[in-house]
């Protein structure tokens, strides 16, 4: 679950809630993103868990910045295609509705 972060303190993933872009702030081109600015901006979000999974299950998508090419898209239905808004790594499955789920579960 995503939620409003009013200091960059030590999440690693860190979303902007207006553009639904996911930045990794521990990669060295993340101080491009001005991600202090999304705190003032009061857009800035933090995943819990802080995982990349979990951005990706809320429909938000790489930075181009934070997440260059040497960065893999994650495998399954929605890795790398441009179904849906977001992208989401191989933990989820779609349902008899076309839903996304956990898989295993």
């Amino acid at each position: 679950m995503a939620f409003t972060l009013k200091e960059l303190g030590r999440a690693r993933f860190i979303g902007d809630s207006d553009l639904m872009v996911v930045h990794d702030a521990w990669h060295e081109a993340s101080e491009n993103c001005l991600l202090g600015k999304l705190v003032e901006r009061g857009v800035a979000v933090a995943f819990e868990p802080d995982e990349l999974d979990q951005a990706f299950w809320e429909d938000y998508e790489y930075c181009s910045y934070c997440f260059d090419r040497s960065t893999p898209v994650p495998p399954g239905p929605y890795g790398g295609g441009s179904e849906g808004r977001g992208r989401r790594s191989s933990a989820y499955g779609t349902d008899d509705a076309g839903r996304a789920v956990p898989v295993g579960v």
